[in-house]
């Protein structure tokens, strides 16, 4: 096979050209060959994914995408564009924007380029996607206005309110922008939402002041720790929807770590593992779930357990699907009956 159609070790000969010399020279000679501009590496990289996270004195991304390289190619990351919206990469997000890549694509992991762009802390990227037509109430309940609040993103709030981004969205356990901004600490935000912000019932005294004093005073205790723990939670469940078991595991496992022992997270990750042939792992989360009281039947537990050294992750996760009881209505032992005889 033709050495310019195929991959070396996961990497075109495109990719490899633009760390060369005259890089710009040997991609035009591989074009010219035949060399196709969008030949992914393993992850599904393309040479424009790669320039995104680089400068590009050459125009190289112009050529290519001027040449049919597909401008919203995606890989497991994203676009080429979100790539340039994390590493802040204003010069890319220009080239890939004139040739119209989707400001609204959205990743398995859930994340917009504005939310990337953010991300990045590079107000002028925020400006840029959004002015090509970024959603600012997207991704709801998790929007670009709750991630700048979370952040302390002053001057990224001024702009998302600007174009139009609604104060008043909250996350996933009902707490608004303003609130969250307080919560971390970052006055100048609570400032700059607080006028466009619909008083919140819980708040004796609705001034700026008075939401500051609400949360020092411990009012908002534990709220943080759930906060984050919905927000994890919530995008490893986004993942696991779209069958990306490596990010929704990695999202369960920071949900585990930010707030109480929940049987509920560790039963989604061992779903996780199960998909990505991690037995062990898998093993391991089933045993504390067992631990924490979720578990309603030993026997498809012990059913499951058996089948994960066999490879048969099939039949294991829906053995353990039935044992662990994902749905609203289980609850710890002692909640409900435990049926041992089933």
């Amino acid at each position: 096979m033709d050495l310019l159609y195929r991959s070396i070790r996961g990497l075109s000969p495109l990719i490899c050209a633009i760390y060369g010399t005259a890089p710009k020279t040997i991609v035009e000679l591989l074009l010219d060959r035949g060399a196709k501009p969008d030949l992914p590496s393993t992850e599904g990289v393309t040479v424009l994914h790669v320039l995104a996270t680089k400068k590009d004195p050459f125009g190289i991304a112009d050529m290519l995408l001027s040449r049919g390289a597909k401008v919203d190619s995606m890989s497991s990351e994203g676009t080429p564009l979100h790539f340039a919206a994390q590493c802040g990469n204003l010069e890319m997000m220009e080239v890939l924007l004139k040739y119209e890549a989707n400001p609204n694509s959205v990743v398995q992991s859930s994340y917009a380029p504005l939310t990337m762009a953010l991300l990045s802390s590079s107000l002028k990227c925020v400006e840029l996607v959004i002015q090509a037509g970024a959603d600012v109430n997207a991704a709801k309940p998790v929007t670009p206005l709750i991630i700048a609040a979370r952040y302390g993103l002053s001057d990224c709030i001024k702009c998302l309110l600007k174009y139009g981004a609604d104060p008043n969205i909250a996350d996933e356990i009902g707490i608004t922008p303003v609130e969250i901004a307080a919560i971390h600490g970052w006055k100048k935000c609570v400032e700059i939402l607080f006028p466009d912000t619909s008083p919140v019932d819980k708040f004796a005294d609705w001034s700026i002041d008075g939401i500051m004093e609400h949360v020092k005073s411990g009012s908002s205790e534990g709220h943080l720790d759930n906060m984050m723990q919905a927000s994890f939670k919530a995008q490893g469940d986004y993942a696991f929807e779209r069958e990306d078991y490596v990010h929704a595991s990695a999202q369960y496992t920071l949900a585990i770590g930010s707030g109480p022992e929940d049987p509920i997270l560790y039963s989604k990750r061992c779903l996780c593992y199960l998909r990505m042939g991690e037995k062990n792992k898998a093993l391991d989360d089933a045993s504390t779930c067992e631990r924490l009281g979720c578990f309603v039947s030993r026997r498809f537990h012990e059913q499951g357990s058996a089948l994960i050294p066999t490879e048969d992750y099939g039949q294991a996760g829906e053995a353990l699907i039935s044992s662990l009881k994902l749905d609203s209505e289980s609850g710890p032992v002692g909640e409900g009956s435990r049926e041992e005889d089933v």
